[in-house]
């Protein structure tokens, strides 16, 4: 589904999501996309009450941004192991 929605079918022929791929803003479309709903999922899941709504959302929000900080090191580390 986040394929379908993130992706430009055109710009690619691999199916496999990585920043070679996909290139940087597609890649980043749908990592942040992918990473948003399991840290929703997961964070909500954690506190299992709406009252503290924002709290939940701010740690999902920095949650995210961690985390696709450390994908794209991630990428950019083994993308250029495989070019190299």
């Amino acid at each position: 589904m986040f394929i379908s929605v993130s992706l430009n079918r055109d710009a690619i022929d691999e199916p496999e999501p990585s920043l070679g791929n996909m290139g940087i803003k597609w890649f980043s479309i749908y990592a942040v996309l992918c990473i948003f709903v399991h840290h929703i999922f997961v964070f909500f899941l954690e506190a299992f009450k709406l009252n503290e709504f924002y709290y939940t959302l701010t740690r999902s929000l920095l949650s995210v941004i961690f985390t696709f900080f450390v994908v794209l090191l991630v990428e950019f580390i083994f993308h250029n192991r495989k070019s190299g």
